[in-house]
């Protein structure tokens, strides 16, 4: 006696030893990068906020509750997060729900290990088929998801555990139909196990009982799963409008009506049909083709459990082996529900896997059984070698390459930094269309909307939207959102007015072709001041052919051209655009160079036509930069061919080298060769121009131009000049000799070395440069500066313009020197950026006869200045080289 019982607690000790050493291996695998990889989807951020929203009013769904699912799924969801803490107890909202997820998926290998075990399966076997499920990529994708299936098929393998102890009794039956029943109320789908389940109680009961033990099984299950009916019809939502004497003028959600529109969901065809979902999908399975995980698949858990099904099938009916007979079904149960011809989504898949793991448990254990029928012991060890090694090397061929995806893979940091970008980026007033994934994070003290609420939920298409696009303001998209605004199975019409007049202001990469990309919608809530003043701008300083007139003096500029092709370009103007292209290709393009006359109007002798021939290298710069934007924007190459010409001869013209390095000079002219200098107007300088110039000119080192760029920048600054100490104001001009040494521009008109007209271009250009590339000179540089910064805290005003020194030359104020600073504090301190935004230039926003411009309404630097830092200011620059 006393040799059995230790007998039996060293098998016991044993077998708890192996149970805890897989458990611990897929804690390693399913925990490992689990906040990573794969990207948040969807679905999941719904079920959160659904958890959310269960949590915090007591109601089933942030939006209405329209019955799609019942709602224990995430009413657990939310339990968990009370528990652990909140929603946040683990930085972004969906790991909470992965963690819970972890926990579950923990639970189904204890469950597949037990059960296999209980039903007498042999060890081995079970080790062996648990572990093909424990490390399947898909498997690890899949179950890391917060999706409603991981949580039902929790519940089902906890029925079957149950089902499959040694001696079942009623108790064991009771407790099964309630784990059972909150696995249908978890997922209804759960639903297609239900006749199995019936069957096995019935062969399995004692015979006396058997009719008695069926009925209490369906009664339980019944009562549980009725309470998702009960809950509707006490409120009022159990059958459609105009039922059962309901009042016809009352709208309201019904679960009757959206069982019929879940059941007539479309899974065009089925498993026969080419092109069906069913079909789409198994082929995703198999190949990694998914458009949640791009290049995850297992091949090896998918055909060795499709087999094993049919193995066991077979076996279970020729034996009479009920367990064998009762693992196939669950799977074939599950199987018909995925062919049945309805909608067939990727992650269905999660139901069936744990299933087909059982499955090959069992089948390998018939395997070992038949090997055991040869009488050679070496024999029959080599057939267990040559069954691990094929199981092995077929691991390794299919599935290794898709683990290092699962384990090292990074895709989350794309939603992360979207999310991040809208809080920093947006206001609360603004309607941002956000796949779910992001609404828990943003909700706090932004206003995210569901994508998909725009076109089921009056409550958001109605009263929120009012049924127009116009009033959404960003789409923070990722894969599935783009999917579904470009496909014919989804109608989302706000969306796609919305998307169709967007611009892509931001892209966050993740691994494996991963993207989150932000749009910003061109309404006019969203752009008004600058829209409206843009149209002033081309009605008042632009002419029917294109020509931009300094109203003033009469003058044509080459910067004005390449100012007003910028902004509309920005403005999503092509027409204006394709207008002062034209005239400046016909009229300022020189005859033996790819760049442009700075000066037109009327000549000495009252002819109209070019006056100085010379070139000016920000409206060169500016110009092809604007034809690269335009490029993407419209899709026309021929822009960017024109673009590729001017930056050539750019090089070409209006860089020189100094000591073996390249410098950006102010013109053709400023690079003449015989002169002891060379002369700079640092406000020219675009290195953000340059990274892009680099892309589309690789004869040439347009990245060493972005390197001397900031060295010009900081020599002009911080050099004397004309002073005997610099503040680091930067001048409006500075020469470089031919030694590399910065000097004063003696040879240009009035005070070369001030801050002034052209210096306060510095800023905006330099900012440009941080927003877009994140460049962390520009940043520093800007810091350097720390007159307006004084000047602000102390005076509450800059003026004009400075000396070299620091001091000011006049106490005036001028609008063009704000929109300078307010570039400079949009980099540096949004508080004094909105400070000095609110109390110099809003005020200068002129509205006559719904016309909009800034300051005096002929002030031709003004309208433009002012445009160009108040965009930057509202982040309406976006990178669209970058962004496409």
């Amino acid at each position: 006696m006393f040799n059995k019982l230790t007998y039996m607690a060293m098998k016991n000790w044993r077998e708890l030893l192996v149970l805890s050493i897989i458990l611990f291996i897929s804690v390693i695998f399913r925990g490992s990068n689990m906040f990573q990889y794969p990207a948040y989807f969807d679905d999941e951020g719904t079920y959160m906020a659904q958890a959310w929203a269960f949590l915090t009013s007591g109601e089933l769904s942030h939006y209405t509750y329209w019955y799609d699912h019942p709602p224990v799924g995430w009413i657990q969801l939310a339990v968990w997060a009370l528990i652990s803490g909140g929603f946040d107890t683990f930085g972004f909202a969906l790991n909470s729900g992965r963690l819970y997820m972890l926990l579950l998926s923990i639970g189904n290998i204890f469950f597949i290990y037990k059960i296999c075990r209980n039903f007498n399966i042999d060890k081995i076997p079970t080790i062996i088929g648990t572990l093909i499920f424990v490390i399947s990529p898909l498997a690890i994708a899949m179950n890391r998801m917060v999706f409603l299936d991981n949580i039902m098929i929790f519940w089902v393998l906890f029925s079957i555990w149950l089902m499959s102890l040694k001696k079942i009794y009623l108790l064991h039956i009771i407790l099964c139909a309630i784990t059972y029943g909150v696995a249908i109320l978890s997922k209804e789908i759960a639903i297609f196990f239900l006749p199995v389940f019936v069957w096995f109680i019935f062969v399995n009961s004692n015979k006396s009982q058997r009719i008695f033990s069926v009925i209490l099984f369906i009664l339980i299950v019944s009562s549980i799963g009725s309470s998702w009916i009960l809950y509707a019809a006490l409120k009022n939502e159990l059958v459609p409008v105009g039922w059962l004497n309901s009042n016809p003028e009352i709208s309201h959600v019904s679960l009757i009506t959206t069982i019929e529109q879940q059941l007539s969901r479309d899974g065009h065809g089925s498993i026969f049909t080419p092109g069906s979902d069913i079909q789409t999908s198994i082929y995703r399975w198999m190949t990694g083709n998914l458009s949640l995980f791009e290049g995850v698949s297992d091949v090896i858990l998918l055909s060795f459990g499709l087999i094993s099904v049919v193995v066991n099938t077979l076996f279970g009916i020729l034996s009479k082996n009920r367990r064998y007979i009762f693992v196939a079904l669950l799977a074939a149960s599950y199987i018909l529900f995925l062919t049945r011809g309805g909608i067939v989504l990727v992650f269905y898949i999660i139901g069936l896997l744990p299933i087909f793991a059982l499955n090959i448990s069992f089948t390998i254990h018939l395997l070992f059984k038949c090997l055991k029928l040869i009488k050679s012991r070496a024999l029959y060890i080599f057939g267990i070698l040559l069954i691990l090694a094929a199981i092995i090397s077929s691991y390794i061929y299919f599935n290794f390459q898709n683990l290092k995806i699962v384990l090292f893979s990074n895709q989350t940091s794309a939603n992360i930094k979207a999310v991040e970008w809208v809080e920093s980026n947006t206001t609360s007033s603004q309607n941002v269309l956000v796949d779910d994934y992001a609404y828990i994070d943003l909700k706090g003290n932004k206003n995210p909307i569901y994508y998909w609420k725009t076109q089921d939920d009056p409550e958001v298409n109605k009263n929120i939207l009012k049924n127009d696009w116009r009033n959404i303001d960003y789409l923070l998209t990722t894969p599935s959102f783009r999917s579904d605004i470009n496909s014919d199975r989804t109608a989302l019409p706000l969306v796609r007015q919305a998307y169709k007049h967007s611009t892509k202001v931001a892209t966050f990469d993740g691994d494996n072709y991963y993207k989150v990309e932000i749009y910003r919608v061109n309404n006019d809530k969203n752009n008004d001041d600058l829209i409206r003043t843009w149209k002033y701008y081309t009605n008042n300083f632009v002419d029917i052919n294109g020509r931009v007139i300094d109203p003033s003096n009469g003058k044509t500029t080459s910067e004005g051209q390449s100012y007003a092709l910028l902004r509309a370009v920005w403005v999503d103007d092509q027409e204006t655009f394709e207008k002062v292209l034209s005239w400046t290709k016909n009229n300022i393009l020189l005859d033996d160079k790819n760049l442009f006359a700075w000066w037109y109007g009327k000549n000495d002798k009252g002819q109209v036509g070019i006056v100085d021939k010379g070139n000016a290298t920000d409206a060169d710069q500016d110009i092809a930069l604007a034809l690269l934007l335009a490029s993407k924007r419209w899709d026309k190459d021929e822009y960017r061919i024109l673009a590729e010409q001017i930056i050539s001869d750019i090089w070409k013209y209006e860089t020189v080298e100094v000591k073996g390095k390249r410098y950006i000079v102010a013109g053709d002219w400023a690079a003449n060769t015989k002169s002891s200098v060379y002369t700079v107007n640092p406000s020219y300088l675009s290195p953000y121009a340059y990274r892009i110039f680099a892309e589309v000119d690789n004869k040439h080192d347009w990245m060493s131009i972005v390197d001397t760029s900031y060295e010009v920048l900081d020599k002009c600054s911080s050099s004397k000049l004309n002073v005997w100490n610099s503040t680091y104001l930067p001048p409006d001009w500075c020469n470089i000799t031919k030694n590399g040494a910065i000097v004063e521009s003696k040879n240009m008109s009035g005070n070369s070395a001030n801050y002034s007209y052209d210096a306060l271009r510095i800023p905006w250009r330099i900012g440009l440069d941080y927003v877009w590339n994140k460049e962390e000179r520009a940043k520093e540089y800007l810091e350097k500066i720390t007159l307006f910064r004084k000047e602000w805290e102390e005076n509450n005003k800059i003026n004009s313009s400075y000396a070299h020194s620091g001091k000011a030359i006049d106490d005036t104020e001028a609008l063009s020197q704000y929109a300078g600073q307010l570039a400079y504090f949009t980099i540096l301190d949004k508080d004094i950026a909105e400070d000095l935004y609110d109390n110099k230039i809003l005020p200068n926003l002129k509205k006559n006869d719904k016309k909009y411009y800034w300051g005096d309404p002929n002030n031709y630097y003004d309208q433009n200045w002012v445009w160009f830092s108040t965009a930057l200011y509202k982040n309406r620059l976006p990178n669209l080289w970058a962004a496409n």
